[in-house]
């Protein structure tokens, strides 16, 4: 996960601090540290925004402590999570919605003294909370705020983690300190998982994670079948969104296409699966992202006409790396699935693509 900062205009003339430090870590070697020598409000922020659809439920966490003198002022929590909820559809300026997870460990819609602890920790203290996506949006990111607070405040290990839908939202706190009943955040229930009966096995929890190999392209093409690609499929740091290593899909056959393939992982018809990646595009036109499925046999099931409902096209314009996703539902017939990044035989196009993940997700 990479960070960026975030000033709010009302805190911009302060000057706050934002800047990673060493051997301050709870773990490994650094921290993130967040200072300002005024009441300040401003935070770091997780970036590529997290693709995610209503229902789904995430475990948001971090540890956090104050360094010695830090001081909070009345009523605000000093320190806190923010879940952001958004949508790459809305119309510009359209407020996000919002979830605070204070030092009391509760998550309210609002902030307040209910989010506010007796005093500030100086030795590690972990938050942790599981919130829902709302309706109506589809990215998440989480803020890493310093939220009137004077002094300095480090904050490390943290994680954004799918979880199943058998795990519940953490409980609502409103400003009085009354949680609210039911806990889900959305409107509406979120999609089940398939009814288990007496006389059929136990299915998985959903959403499940799929695990992929070197999902980064960070080992370069290691897990990945580049057999039909004619060279024009790499692993390069230039293709990266972020860490070492990113996918460069460089087409410029206009008889040939490329063609890169994730192992084979076992479906059958009706599983519902969700693709995530980053992408950009760096030239041209004509290549996409599929899940391809095959047979018992492992040949590839023709999907005919309804192939554009397995596969997301990577527009020209996408000129900075944005995060993608797509749901496949898998045909009759299917046994197995793999992800395929193919550019068109007539295609001359160049695209980078970084970070993939595969779920199974409630049909």
């Amino acid at each position: 996960m990479s960070w960026v900062s975030f000033i709010p205009a009302d805190s911009t003339a302060h000057s706050p601090v934002l800047d990673v430090v060493q051997g301050t870590a709870r773990t490994g070697r650094s921290a993130l540290r967040l200072s300002s020598d005024v009441p300040s409000r401003f935070a770091f922020g997780n970036y590529p925004l997290l693709p995610v659809a209503p229902g789904e439920r995430f475990r948001i966490s971090a540890w956090f402590r104050a360094e010695p003198g830090a001081v909070a002022e009345p009523a605000v929590p000093g320190f806190l999570l923010r879940a952001n909820f958004s949508s790459q559809d809305a119309p510009p300026g359209t407020p996000a919605k919002h979830l605070y997870l204070g030092p009391t460990g509760l998550v309210s819609s609002s902030i307040g003294p209910h989010l506010r602890g007796s005093s500030l920790p100086t030795d590690w203290v972990g938050l942790t909370a599981v919130v829902e996506i709302p309706e109506n949006t589809d990215r998440l990111s989480m803020n890493l705020f310093s939220w009137g607070l004077t002094g300095a405040v480090l904050v490390d290990d943290t994680a954004i983690e799918l979880v199943p839908f058998s795990v519940a939202p953490t409980a609502l706190t409103d400003a009085n300190g009354m949680a609210s009943t039911p806990a889900p955040v959305a409107a509406t229930p979120p999609p089940l998982p398939l009814t288990k009966s007496a006389t059929s096995p136990a299915g998985p929890d959903l959403p499940r994670i799929i695990p992929l190999t070197n999902p980064g392209f960070e080992s370069g093409l290691r897990g990945w079948n580049n057999l039909a690609d004619s060279g024009m499929s790499r692993s390069t740091p230039e293709a990266a969104s972020r860490g070492d290593g990113g996918l460069r899909v460089e087409d410029s056959d206009p008889v040939r296409g490329s063609s890169l393939r994730s192992a084979l992982f076992p479906a059958s018809a009706g599983q519902a699966f969700r693709v995530k990646f980053t992408a950009r595009s760096v030239s041209g036109d004509g290549i996409a992202v599929y899940l391809a499925y095959s047979d018992q046999a492992k040949r590839g099931i023709n999907l005919g006409a309804k192939e554009g409902e397995h596969r997301l096209m990577i527009a020209p314009g996408l000129t900075e790396f944005t995060p993608q996703t797509f749901v496949s539902k898998a045909p009759a017939g299917a046994a197995f699935a793999q992800i395929w990044i193919h550019s068109f035989t007539s295609a001359v196009v160049v695209a980078d693509f970084d970070d993939f993940e595969l779920i199974e997700v409630a049909p």
